[in-house]
């Protein structure tokens, strides 16, 4: 007995270091040693060990004797293919799927397959190879209602995202499936701040925006959220709810990541800040003075930059947040007035964010560079093109409407514009 278990001991021994030679010495003194495998008080079987490790010869060897080690499960419900999935170890991962593909669809003990681990370590060589072995397994949930889309953003891998999402094209309801929790891909990227992702599912035509599920969103914060109707959506076709919802989605998230943006700008200005104090630091007006570490290197080589720096991206800060605020207060936003209003602050935002974006070239261009002035120049008379045109196009938008309820008033007798009342109660227009 004593021998069996000293055998058994070196058979995990040679796993943890894959030697083979070890192996075939073991298996010529007893040939059953790995059956005996599921006898021993080890948790986790040696081909499990030699997957983690990346012991491919290993690997090969074991399933060469005993191939139903393959779909051996450990203490937590985990595969060989698991591990291997975990670190990636793509010679592995072929050996073990070509002795049993199925394994790829096995959980563990929290519902995560094999492609969940390789989402989560972000593996995107891995994840490519395993949908194309098994496409099915793209599709699984864990126990929490997490897909692999939601791993991704989870575990912040934008580069798997992208590979996963072209694959679910046509299937917007998978796109848009809620977790445990009722958040889908796009509430986990706004709720862990991840403005590139954020940027990049809200340009998925099929990635649904909505705010009556992105005010759930901010449930975190202290200020209680209150949650739009759901019974908005029974009366679409008559006031133009369906509008209303999408307009006030795509509000939420544009004002959410230029938030984020203005304020990311904010801590890290333009030029950097100074990391330690500098006391022979010359200022925009040629006087030497200490600077201060932490403090805007801009602030003091030009003052003037500085100032529009700050000045622009404050505005832009203040009303993307104005708009948050508005969108999650509670405060009735039913008509497309109010929807208009909060259009127009959000186009201030990105107004000021582009002339944020202007100082900013200006500021860490170096000196004579004329390409770089060429660009400021065109990029603000693009803009400032852009702001006339639409400012020019909504002032005639309401000429035309206010001429029109003249017209209205004057020759159909609705509302009269001018009247007084007699001493005789009669009105005299």
């Amino acid at each position: 007995m004593q021998t069996r278990e000293d055998d058994m001991k070196n058979l995990y021994e040679a796993s943890i270091k894959g030697d083979t030679s070890t192996l075939n010495i073991l298996l010529q003194k007893d040939p059953l040693i790995l059956h005996r495998i599921s006898l021993s008080t080890f948790t986790e079987s040696p081909l499990h060990i030699s997957s983690l490790l990346g012991h491919a010869d290993f690997a090969k060897s074991l399933l060469n004797q005993k191939p139903k080690l393959a779909a051996e499960l450990d203490s937590q419900g985990q595969s060989p293919l698991h591990m291997a999935y975990a670190e990636g170890n793509m010679e592995i991962i072929n050996v073990l799927l070509s002795i049993n593909v199925g394994v790829c669809l096995v959980p563990d003990q929290n519902g995560r397959i094999p492609i969940h681990l390789a989402a989560m370590r972000g593996r995107t060589e891995v994840i490519q190879q395993l949908i194309r072995a098994c496409p099915e397994s793209a599709r699984a949930k864990t126990n929490g209602g997490d897909t692999v889309l939601h791993l991704c953003v989870k575990y912040s891998h934008l580069e798997s995202l992208k590979l996963l999402v072209p694959f679910f094209s046509e299937d917007a309801e998978f796109l848009n499936s809620m977790d445990n929790d009722g958040n889908n891909v796009l509430h986990l990227a706004v709720i862990m701040k991840q403005v590139g992702t954020i940027k990049y599912l809200v340009s998925i035509p099929d990635i649904k925006v909505e705010a009556t599920t992105l005010s759930s969103i901010f449930k975190e914060y202290p200020t209680k959220i209150k949650k739009f109707p759901s019974g908005q959506n029974s009366n679409n076709s008559e006031n133009g709810g369906d509008w209303l919802e999408k307009a006030r989605g795509n509000l939420m998230v544009v004002a959410t990541v230029i938030a984020g943006m203005t304020f990311q700008a904010a801590m890290n200005p333009p030029g950097g800040v100074w990391e330690s104090d500098n006391k022979e630091c010359f200022t925009s007006e040629g006087q030497m003075r200490t600077c201060k570490a932490g403090t805007s290197i801009l602030a003091y080589t030009d003052k003037t930059r500085h100032h529009q720096f700050i000045l622009d991206n404050t505005i832009s800060f203040s009303a993307s947040l104005t708009t948050i605020f508005l969108l999650i207060s509670g405060v009735p936003l039913k008509k497309k007035v109010y929807i208009w209003i909060l259009l127009m602050g959000m186009c201030v935002a990105l107004v000021f964010t582009s002339a944020t974006y202007l100082v900013t070239l200006a500021a860490i261009k170096a000196p004579g560079d004329k390409v770089v002035d060429l660009s400021i120049y065109t990029y603000s008379w693009f803009w400032t093109m852009i702001v006339v045109f639409v400012v020019a196009f909504y002032t005639f938008k309401f000429m035309v409407h206010f001429i029109k309820k003249i017209f209205v008033s004057l020759f159909h007798g609705k509302v009269p514009l001018f009247s007084t009342v007699s001493n005789k109660g009669s009105v005299i227009v």
